[in-house]
């Protein structure tokens, strides 16, 4: 008796602890789906915003006409999900046409490409026009292609009556755990049943789990373990993970039977331990004794006739156990890195509220950083000229590996790292030491340029108090960033000339407003460009109603069109910044009036260096010339040509324009080319070769990168916006 309640005592003590490995599992990786469908989520809010596809739905025109824009909206902003497997589709459904990253479909051939049914055209919640925004995944029954999960984000537009459906597909083995707990188990997404299970056919028993929050633990009639827990992102969702239940003794029905088997296999059990009993008592000090005496080792042979030790044997199963902890510690620390990260960030952006914070700690395990710490923001320097075309998905590769080289050196002082952009990273330190939180910095930039070639800048906050006061401390470091981009002795490639603005909602500034603005003061037409500053400073300063983070943000990105214009001129940055310090000073302070007024008198200095009016020049020599260009522009046009015509050496010449009319001949030349080509394509008359040939280019190639250059789309697309 003794034998068996000790086996039946061992027999629950490890069915208790598979019982708790396998909730632990399955609320974990619950845990790390939600954030990647939330990840996905925010990324399919983010591009439906984007002015492409406003177009596109405002618009009852062929598709084909604004899907060149969306896809490379589309391919620019898929860094954000940190993935380059997901597969992306848009459509409005009512003209039967999707774009995606993969090209242009047909919505049939779209479903097809995916692994979809067509069938799910038919189905209600795909047809319902409730005229609401839905985020749903596709039924399994739709879903032909198991090895991916296919969300919709179905979203409704008031103003144009219009729904915009968004597909997102991901590969199960990108979103769903590879390696389960239980290797019999199964691990799967299905709708979310609440209330009473009294009746159900399937289930015989549920109770709530005392461990975990929110997670039911049933017992099915079939003998199985199922375990579920609602999805916090998918409302009417629930992750479910199946598994055999473990039983000690099954017997059927007839208690007499049930009684003598088990008399039977008590009294075979008595036996069998009474036998190994009396033959092994003598082994536990046999192995002591062999252990130390090693000319007589205790050997024991398989069926193959292969020795082994029994206490070998034993501290090997032990040795596998020990890793198999690890593994599982392994995963649950992966999944608890992404909730922190997840937690911090709203911490800085002050998205979160303060009742929230202390016990969002305690359950991330970061206790210490309720008492206070410090902000470091790490800049990853532009890569040198021969990589300055680095595309944006290589960066983000580039800044993954600049983080795990962050946390191989970061051993000392633990921190939490969070990925701005992809060229900014800000560090939270739980420590409140200046002086070693520096010195971390600088050995975490001397290693990175050691292994990877590249340059890092940081800037620090100063030392506070409380985690509550992180998000001043953010903003502090994100200043101190910005006035060492303003003020830096040697340049510092902070803004690429080639680097996209920063893509954000809560501003109003696009790309095609910076390259309206930079036309107007190339082409010289001073009233469009006073007129165009005018509008976007009194549009983001006076009418949007800007948080602190995202005034910072503006500033970056207006700060960014002013360096592109200079480096058009060959113009530094830093010389700029330095001639106009007072000005630039003004960009230190925070208030929208001191950004509208140092911007607005910034332009006006660029207006004054590089807006010049052919009435201001009164060297006839240089009027003679830029009247030669413009009669003859149409032509294949050189410097040669006109250091003929006016018997000047071509350097004179170059000199000349720049001395008096402020002008690049190349870059002039180009411009009157292109607004040539611009009022010819607007006609509709001619073709893309006939209008390159027509302004003067030999090379239609050449034309087509130079007008794409300039104008930002190729002349073929511009044709068709006429």
């Amino acid at each position: 008796m003794i034998i068996i309640t000790v086996t039946l005592f061992n027999f629950n003590y490890f069915s208790q602890q598979n019982d708790y490995k396998n909730q632990n599992f399955l609320n974990s990786f619950s845990h790390t789906i939600d954030a990647k469908i939330s990840n996905a989520f925010h990324y399919v809010s983010t591009i439906s915003k984007q002015a492409s596809i406003r177009e596109y739905i405002s618009n009852s025109n062929s598709s084909l006409l604004y899907f060149p824009t969306i896809y490379d909206d589309l391919v620019n902003s898929l860094y954000s999900t940190d993935n380059v497997d997901v597969n992306v589709g848009i459509t409005k459904v009512s003209d039967k046409y999707v774009v995606s990253q993969d090209g242009y479909f047909t919505l049939t051939d779209y479903f097809n490409h995916l692994g979809i049914s067509e069938d799910l055209m038919t189905s209600p919640q795909f047809i319902e026009q409730d005229k609401n925004n839905n985020f749903y995944v596709i039924d399994d029954k739709y879903q032909q292609n198991v090895k991916n999960t296919t969300f919709i984000s179905k979203n409704y537009n008031h103003q144009f009556d219009e729904y915009l459906y968004i597909f997102i597909s991901i590969p199960n083995e990108k979103l769903f755990p590879q390696e389960l707990e239980n290797m019999e188990g199964s691990f799967y997404l299905d709708k979310h049943v609440a209330g009473p299970t009294e009746g159900s056919p399937t289930i015989a028993g549920a109770k709530e789990s005392e461990n975990f929050e929110d997670l039911t633990i049933y017992h099915t009639k079939d003998n199985k373990i199922l375990y579920s827990i609602p999805s916090s992102v998918l409302k009417s969702m629930q992750y479910s993970y199946s598994v055999e239940e473990t039983k000690f003794l099954q017997f059927e029905p007839d208690f007499v039977s049930v009684l003598m088997l088990f008399g039977l296999c008590l009294f075979l059990l008595g036996g069998i331990i009474l036998y190994f009993a009396t033959i092994k008592s003598y082994n536990p000090i046999q192995d002591i004794l062999n252990t130390l005496n090693e000319y007589f080792p205790i050997s024991f042979k398989d069926n193959k006739g292969n020795k082994f030790s029994e206490l070998d044997y034993i501290i090997g199963n032990i040795d596998n156990i020990q890793h198999k902890n690890k593994e599982l510690e392994e995963r649950i620390n992966d999944s608890l890195s992404v909730l922190q990260a997840e937690f911090f960030s709203s911490v800085l952006f002050g998205t979160i509220n303060k009742e929230e914070i202390s016990h969002k700690l305690m359950e991330l395990n970061m206790e210490k950083f309720n008492g206070g710490g410090i902000i470091a923001i790490v800049s990853i320097e532009s890569p040198d000229s021969e990589r300055e075309d680095i595309p944006n998905t290589n960066l983000l590769v580039l800044r993954n590996k600049v983080i795990t080289l962050i946390n191989d050196v970061n051993n000392e002082l633990p921190s939490i790292q969070i990925a701005i952009d992809y060229k900014n990273i800000c560090i939270i330190f739980p420590y409140k030491e200046a002086d070693r939180v520096n010195d971390q910095l600088t050995e975490v930039t001397s290693y990175v340029d050691k292994k990877l070639s590249i340059k890092l800048t940081f800037s620090v906050s100063e030392p506070v108090e409380s985690i509550y006061n992180f998000n001043m401390a953010f903003i502090e470091a994100m200043e101190l960033t910005l006035k060492k981009y303003m003020y830096a002795a040697n340049p510092l490639n902070l803004f690429s000339s080639r680097e996209p603005l920063i893509n954000d909602d809560s501003y109003s500034y696009s790309l095609d407003d910076e390259r309206f603005l930079m036309n107007a003061i190339i082409d010289n037409d001073l009233e469009l460009a006073r007129k165009l500053v005018q509008d976007i400073l009194d549009e983001n300063l006076q009418c949007l109603y800007l948080s602190t983070i995202n005034t910072i943000k503006f500033k970056y990105v207006l700060l960014n069109t002013v360096k592109r214009l200079l480096n058009y001129y060959d113009r530094s940055i830093n010389e700029f910044s330095l001639q106009n310090k007072g000005l630039f000073d003004l960009l230190n302070s925070n208030d929208k009036d001191d950004i509208h007024f140092s911007f607005k008198e910034i332009f006006e200095v660029l207006f004054h260096n590089f807006i010049i009016s052919f009435k201001e020049i009164s060297d006839p020599t240089t009027l003679r010339i830029l009247d030669f260009i413009t009669d003859n522009f149409q032509q294949d046009l050189s410097l040669t040509d006109i250091s003929i015509k006016f018997g000047l050496t071509e350097g004179y010449i170059s000199r000349l324009l720049k001395k008096n009319a402020n002008i690049n001949f190349k870059k002039y030349l180009n411009n009157l080319k292109i607004n040539e080509a611009k009022e010819l394509l607007k006609n509709g008359n001619h073709k893309v070769n006939e209008v390159s040939t027509l302004v003067g280019y030999k090379n239609v190639n050449t034309f087509i990168r130079i007008f794409k250059q300039q104008e930002g789309i190729p002349p073929g697309e511009f044709s068709k916006l006429r």
